[in-house]
């Protein structure tokens, strides 16, 4: 991965973007290597991996920016296992092949991450629903073909009746909106999502009926495991490679810094910190 992906990274973060052609061959590449979908279970055509497998290899992927990990892995959120049969030939199965590709949208400008808060509501429209609200931070939005949407169901519980539903990003009344650049993130967009009106059919409810919280949990778990906490201990294991090498080739008075037993002391705090067994300080050369 690091001779692969790592190489980009100074483009991207000059450049602000992925470029589109690059973005194909890295999910070309990964696709055929088989690195794509791992979470998803082999009976929807994935790799089937556990929770701790997952998180396992989610620690190498934080070693590269996140832009260049979601082109090579792309996560297929786990909210789609619970789609029936139907949803799965629509939704499923094109996510796990790598053509198409999905944005959760729950986060709202007054919820934050109160996910009970939100304000964007769904009502029964003949067979269907009325999709009516506002999104934001949406990570990917301006790559994704379709979004897994929260919506209030019942506004009589004053918010607390949550579904999700699937939507299209081509669908009437659906529009994503400026990109809210954000710190340390270069080249992946999280946009505003706008929902005037949209007409969704009946089978663009995912599971049960006002069960949305509970998938929440059951996704963002899953999510804050992989993606948050296993890829920072990848990144932190990448920063103290990058600052061993840096003390050892970085020369002061003669010798390198690496040699001075402040520095010494300081890699080794922030070695401690990270764990035994996460991190190998003779990965790097040590000192000589």
């Amino acid at each position: 991965m690091s001779s692969e992906l790592n190489p980009l990274q100074d483009e991207v973060e000059e450049k602000g973007y992925l470029d589109s052609e690059m973005a194909s061959a890295i999910f070309e590449k990964s696709n055929t290597l088989g690195l794509y979908a791992m979470n998803v279970p082999s009976e929807f055509g994935g790799a089937g991996l556990s929770a701790l497998e997952t998180m396992m290899v989610e620690e190498h992927f934080g070693h590269t920016i996140d832009i260049l990990a979601r082109r090579a892995f792309r996560n297929v959120y786990e909210v789609h296992f619970g789609c029936d049969e139907a949803q799965r030939d629509r939704w499923l199965y094109p996510c796990v092949s790598g053509d198409r590709t999905v944005s959760i949208a729950i986060t709202e400008p007054e919820a934050g991450s109160d996910a009970r808060a939100i304000t964007t509501k769904a009502q029964k429209d003949g067979s269907g629903w009325l999709l009516n609200g506002r999104k934001h931070l949406i990570s990917d939005g301006l790559f994704s073909d379709f979004f897994v949407v929260s919506a209030v169901t019942d506004l009589s519980t004053g918010g607390r009746s949550i579904s999700l539903f699937l939507v299209d990003k081509e669908s009437p009344g659906v529009v994503a909106a400026r990109d809210q650049n954000m710190m340390g993130l270069k080249g992946t967009s999280h946009v505003e999502l706008f929902f005037d009106d949209v007409h969704l059919d009946a089978d663009s409810l995912i599971g049960e009926l006002e069960s949305g919280m509970r998938q929440i949990r059951t996704t963002l778990g899953r999510v804050c495991l992989a993606q948050v906490g296993a890829r920072s201990v990848g990144k932190s294991a990448q920063i103290m490679d990058l600052a061993v090498d840096y003390a050892r080739t970085r020369k002061r008075f003669g010798k390198s810094i690496g040699e001075f037993q402040m520095i010494q002391s300081m890699i080794a705090l922030d070695t401690m910190k990270l764990g035994s067994g996460l991190y190998d300080t003779t990965s790097s050369g040590g000192w000589s």
